[in-house]
């Protein structure tokens, strides 16, 4: 049996036994009555009156707001998913017992209308909002029960931020299988449940919040006995007593294009396979890329294909090195060969434009990075990451570190990671963070040369908002990334990037940003000088950051509204 085969299986018991536990608290004989089913009311999260009561109970649950802020943002995505008619406005009612609830039935109605992908399952959904409730012993496996929960590490491999900053570790300590007894007894099975979260340091904090679960036998194993989370909610306390449980969503278009070890083709074809259905139910009529990733050269490939017009954001980044960076060199100037309206981060993005003869649709309206930047660095900042609050800001000098390139792979990530190892043991001033990528390369690299090296915290990748408030607390930043590049500056934080060129010459100019190579004593060299020089660094942390005033969405909104005549003239550009 294949593991879609498994998958469906589980999701049948799932239903057995929910069937089976409705209105009893524990084991029930078969002849004993059963309460009266009462009507139950549900609601899609369509209307305000239903968001909002719902936006209440979770702030006083004690949820963070960015918690709740991005289960709404999957909720509307799961609505924008779906056909109308199956959406109601406000509070829909219905007995429990009347209620249809056939699990192959589910999966190929989803299948049928939004392609085969797990998407955002209850225990990511639950966990994204009750994770900060959850501690669990240091040093878990960065995964556990890999067969089990296969589907949730490819969803949350491709959008870590739903975890609001909680590791993988973390989630799998709780939902991975646990030893079962060898007892049909609810109260053996529920007291062995416990006995493994304990071995894995699993505790719950106090919260008018409660997770709820319902707990099968692992059927991935032909071995072992254990248990499995297989349905789990939170369930909220309402005023009138009577309580909110909240279950799942799923996003509205997700290609399932992440696999472990994936090569550049495999992403490529499978996105482009994917667009079609988007592009052939949505009809837009302009789709926006961003960056430089082969997801963003495929997106506009696909739009080629439908004759959908393009905007790419971010446009005219050049190193003139098509291998470096790769793949991104190549894949932003075939989007470039393919986009009708180009917008520009600065000057010379659109001046490189120009040199390819690309002369009409070139609007400079900065880099919308610089925008989110204000929205998400705020001095009361409490990471979601509990690491990241303990942290001694201001007592020593934090180095934020990203290095994820495939340019880098082999031996300059050799390099770069011993670099890494010798500035943290031959500076004691020196608190070294490092959000380590997923790329199961860049995690090899991390063990071998990096762990266990003094002062050096590994963690998990981080959503925007936590990488910005962490870049707003640092020293200094040490990356091969782009993006770094550009957000780090705004906030008055040096960068070295580890790379020997960039596209990104604007911020080397205008003394932001200084490359330091992918050579050992070269970066330990640059990065020491920052780190004890204090006229070096304030030369760089004072440089004007010249990629925009944090204007930049705006100017694409009314660049896009004057290219289809809904405004009469563009946005005037960046100087």
């Amino acid at each position: 049996m294949n593991r879609k085969n498994h998958l469906l299986a589980i999701l049948a018991a799932v239903s057995l036994i929910l069937a089976s536990l409705a209105g009893c608290g524990g084991k029930t004989e078969p002849d004993v009555p059963q309460p009266t089913q009462k009507p139950v009311e549900y609601a899609n999260l369509t209307d305000e009156d239903s968001r909002a009561l719902l936006s209440r109970l979770l702030e006083n649950a004690g949820i963070d707001e960015t918690r709740i802020r991005g289960l709404f943002d999957r909720v509307d995505q799961f609505n924008a998913s779906v056909k109308s008619e199956w959406l109601t406005n406000g509070f829909e009612r219905a007995v429990p017992t009347d209620t249809k609830y056939d699990p192959y039935e589910m999966q190929d109605l989803w299948a049928e209308k939004n392609g085969d992908f797990p998407g955002y399952n209850c225990r990511i959904t639950a966990f994204s909002l009750f994770g900060e409730f959850v501690t669990v012993g240091a040093d878990q496996p960065k995964t556990q029960g890999e067969d089990t929960l296969f589907l949730d590490l490819e969803t949350l491999t491709e959008d870590p931020a739903v975890l609001c900053g909680d590791s993988t570790a973390k989630f799998c300590a709780l939902f991975a299988p646990v030893p079962a007894a060898d007892s049909t007894d609810v109260d053996e099975q529920a007291q062995t449940l416990q006995a493994g979260w304990a071995a894995r340091g699993v505790a719950f904090s106090d919260s008018p919040a409660r997770l709820i679960s319902v707990v099968l036998h692992d059927r991935f194993s032909d071995t072992e006995n254990t248990l499995f989370v297989g349905h789990v909610g939170v369930l909220l306390p309402v005023e009138d007593g009577s309580f909110c449980l909240i279950e799942k969503v799923k996003p509205d278009w997700d290609l399932d294009i992440m696999t472990p070890r994936q090569t550049l083709s495999t992403i490529t074809s499978k996105c482009l396979t994917g667009m079609d259905e988007a592009i052939d139910t949505l009809k837009p009529d302009m789709i926006l890329v961003h960056g430089d990733t082969s997801t963003t050269f495929a997106g506009a490939l696909s739009a080629f294909y439908h004759q959908v017009k393009v905007g790419h954001v971010e446009a005219g980044l050049r190193t003139y090195d098509k291998y470096s960076p790769f793949p991104e060199e190549m894949n932003r100037k075939l989007v470039s060969s393919i986009a009708d309206l180009y917008f520009c981060p600065t000057v010379n993005n659109k001046n490189n434009l120009l040199r390819e003869n690309i002369t009409e649709g070139l609007f400079v309206t900065g880099n919308t990075v610089i925008d989110a930047l204000k929205t998400t660095v705020r001095e009361d900042y409490k990471f979601s990451t509990d690491e990241l609050n303990h942290l001694p800001y201001g007592e020593k000098k934090i180095v934020l570190v990203t290095c994820h390139r495939r340019e880098n792979y082999g031996e300059p990530m050799k390099n770069i990671m011993l670099a890494l190892r010798q500035i943290a043991e031959e500076n004691p001033e020196v608190e070294l963070v490092y959000p380590v990528h997923l790329s199961p390369v860049v995690r090899e690299a991390v063990d071998t040369y990096l762990r266990g090296a003094p002062r050096v915290h590994l963690i998990d990748p981080l959503p925007a908002d936590e990488m910005h408030n962490l870049m707003a607390r640092s020293y200094l930043v040490l990356t091969d990334s782009g993006g770094l590049q550009e957000e780090a500056p705004a906030l008055g934080k040096p960068v070295l990037v580890m790379r020997r060129e960039t596209e990104r010459p604007e911020a080397v100019a205008a003394g932001t940003v200084k490359l330091c190579g992918v050579v050992q004593d070269d970066i330990v060299t640059m990065a020491e000088r920052l780190i004890r020089d204090k006229s070096a660094y304030e030369k760089m942390a004072h440089a004007v950051n010249p990629y925009g005033d944090g204007q930049a969405c705006r100017r694409i909104v009314d660049d896009i509204l004057w290219y289809f005549g809904r405004r009469e003239q563009p946005a005037e550009d960046l100087a």
